[in-house]
């Protein structure tokens, strides 16, 4: 009979020559750093910031891409070497949008384009002292530092009637496009002809459509 002590000295053999030994090599090389993060805008001290709130998804992405276009024209229009102009969609958060662009370092912001996401912008911007003008219609929305940039419905029909009363029309008729800017458009109608001692004898309200304009 084998010795047990020398069984289990073969058996230990046995086992050390099926182990491959792997010498200690050097140190592996930490992963390659990434570039710069599409999410951080780059510093830049040679141009001043302007953010562009717009809506690109949603209902309301045509507008604001068009919007968006509007301005990269102006740029190229202008030829302005000092500014740089970043756009920001609103489309899932105004005020996410907004926190986004103060935390880049724009100083000036242009929109929203909605007047509903103008207190949100608005409470964010005014903390860090940055003016927001607005793309909205809604004169109400106005306050310290928010500007309104879009065409007051008022103020085109006022002008349109006096204009209408100092070639002698004294009545009139209007076709509303259905929606919160024909109410006021209707309104702004109703009170100019009251107070040039006209009158409004008809008015049609439309969907945004050639059927129903028709």
């Amino acid at each position: 009979a084998i010795d047990r002590r020398k069984l289990v000295t073969m058996m230990a053999l046995a086992l050390l020559a099926g182990c491959k030994m792997i010498p200690k090599g050097p140190p592996e090389a930490p992963p390659p750093t990434t570039g710069p993060s599409a999410d951080v805008l780059p510093t830049d001290t040679g141009r001043h910031r302007v953010a562009l709130l717009v809506p690109l998804s949603g209902s309301n992405a045509a507008v604001g891409q068009s919007i968006a276009n509007a301005a990269t024209m102006a740029l190229l229009d202008t030829n302005a070497q000092n500014l740089r102009v970043t756009t920001y969609d609103t489309s899932g958060s105004a005020t996410q949008a907004a926190e986004k662009a103060i935390a880049d370092g724009n100083k000036l912001i242009l929109g929203p384009l909605l007047s509903e996401n103008i207190p949100d912008v608005s409470v964010k911007a005014r903390a860090a002292k940055v003016p927001v003008i607005s793309f909205s219609n809604d004169e109400s929305a106005a306050s310290k530092d928010v500007f309104i940039m879009g065409s007051l419905p008022s103020q085109s029909v006022v002008r349109t009637v006096d204009y209408a009363r100092s070639r002698g029309v004294k009545t009139f008729a209007a076709l509303i496009p259905r929606g919160v800017y024909g109410q006021r458009a209707s309104s702004a109608l109703l009170s100019a002809a009251r107070t040039g001692g006209g009158s409004v004898v008809a008015m049609e309200v439309y969907d945004r459509s050639n059927a129903s304009v028709t």
